[in-house]
């Protein structure tokens, strides 16, 4: 059985802003369970995801444990982040039955029903309470990936930083061969780098109002994989000819225009966005082989982005530093580092943008931008900035700086590392 139909009610609910519609189709989805196993559901939310399946799945893996039904329980989340008080009570009783081995999940919707936990609580104000549950959750998902391919190695990723800015060198990447200008051509991709809740999503929204703009947003792998790279060391990269870089550049667009909603936005005259978070690692190769593209940082305080990320579960081995708000502090550091690299290699072609400043001022922001891509800002005014103020509406000033409600449960290095983070950021890039 499957409850689609009436989630995908409550989604379109949720799409048009009725909250109250919303919550009654994604409480009637838990009831078709009720119904179909435990009759009133008395039993709790336990009983109600109760699967008819015969053998447990994930959490170890242990026979005698009573099989909660995914679906079921995703569901039950779409509740809970449309804050049913329901679903709180709800959600104490599973996550401490999983926990101990009553029920038995996948890791991954284990670790998803206690982050939830730890929102609820931050809901109703217990934020100490709520910390402890996020730590909790994210150490046991960290166990659970000690030595697989999801586990994040921050020694490995260090290495391969000093590996980028030590062979795409000045001398590799050859002279500059773009300056800005209105004259635009179709090989200009606008790649945006950041962290996880960064921003970055938020700016491709707001660039993609121009009427220069493809509005559609690339998001399907990094650069690599969409230029059909078959092998991703850094030392083969470097050895390759320049004619063999451009053409990866040039498979990186017959791609682009395979995938372009509409034939006529992939033509001269017009950029699109592509948004892959860590095509940072990419950038020295990104726009050698495609010499009229821009790569733009979005930059936001790493204490904001890191508490936000911690409060999820990322299925992606790349996205693991999210799990220790230390490593994903490390991680923004970086990031911060490689992309001041790009710059200096690059001049006129990778571009700043800070959070901060764009929530404030969009369009003072998103000018600055435009003129640096060679985008007329005046066929834009009007119609762009009425979209960034929309897109922008639900960002409230209030939300910077969103960590401080738990200062005092972070580690007291983790303001020594912003410390060092801003010493990084470069107000010469435009």
């Amino acid at each position: 059985f499957s409850v689609t139909p009436l989630t995908g009610l409550a989604q379109a609910y949720v799409a048009e802003g009725d909250q109250t519609g919303a919550k009654q189709a994604y409480r009637r989805a838990v009831g078709v369970y009720v119904e179909l196993s435990v009759g009133d559901g008395r039993g709790g939310l336990g009983e109600v995801c109760r699967s008819r399946r015969e053998r447990g799945i994930g959490w170890g893996r242990r026979e005698e444990s009573v099989v909660l039904d995914e679906d079921c329980l995703a569901a039950h989340l779409e509740l809970h982040e449309l804050g049913d008080p329901i679903a709180h009570l709800e959600l104490v009783e599973v996550v401490d039955k999983i926990g101990t081995g009553v029920y038995g999940v996948s890791n991954m919707t284990g670790a998803k029903l206690g982050l939830a936990l730890g929102e609820s609580l931050e809901r109703i104000g217990d934020m100490r309470a709520a910390w402890e549950q996020y730590e909790s959750t994210q150490a046991t998902w960290r166990e659970q990936q000690r030595g697989g391919p999801m586990e994040f190695n921050g020694e490995e990723v260090a290495k391969r930083a000093a590996q980028v800015v030590t062979h795409f060198t000045s001398a590799w990447v050859g002279p500059p061969s773009f300056s800005p200008s209105s004259d635009h051509a179709s090989d200009a991709p606008l790649f945006l780098v950041g962290m996880p809740n960064g921003g970055a999503s938020l700016f491709s929204k707001i660039l993609r109002g121009h009427p220069f703009v493809d509005p559609t947003e690339d998001v399907k792998g990094d650069f690599l994989l969409k230029a059909a790279v078959d092998t991703y060391s850094i030392e083969t990269l470097v050895n390759l000819s320049r004619t063999e870089v451009l053409e990866m550049g040039s498979r990186y667009l017959q791609r682009r225009a395979g995938a372009t909603a509409s034939e006529n936005k992939f033509e001269k005259g017009w950029m699109f966005v592509d948004l892959e978070l860590h095509n940072h690692w990419h950038g020295g190769l990104a726009l050698t082989a495609l010499p009229h593209s821009h790569m733009v940082h979005v930059v936001r305080d790493p204490r904001d982005s890191c508490v936000l990320a911690y409060k999820k579960v990322f299925p992606l081995s790349q996205l693991q530093f999210t799990s220790s708000i230390s490593d994903c502090m490390q991680f923004a550091l970086l990031q911060l580092r490689i992309m001041n690299y790009w710059q200096a290699l690059f001049s006129g072609r990778v571009h700043q943008v800070e959070y901060e400043e764009l929530v404030v001022n969009p369009e003072t922001i998103s000018q600055s931008i435009l003129e640096a891509l060679g985008l007329p800002w005046d066929v834009a005014n009007e119609d762009l900035t009425a979209r960034s103020h929309k897109d922008l509406s639900f960002v409230q000033h209030s939300s910077l700086g969103s960590w401080r409600q738990f200062e005092s449960q972070l580690d007291p290095k983790v303001n020594d590392i912003y410390e060092l983070f801003k010493t990084q950021l470069n107000p010469n890039v435009n």
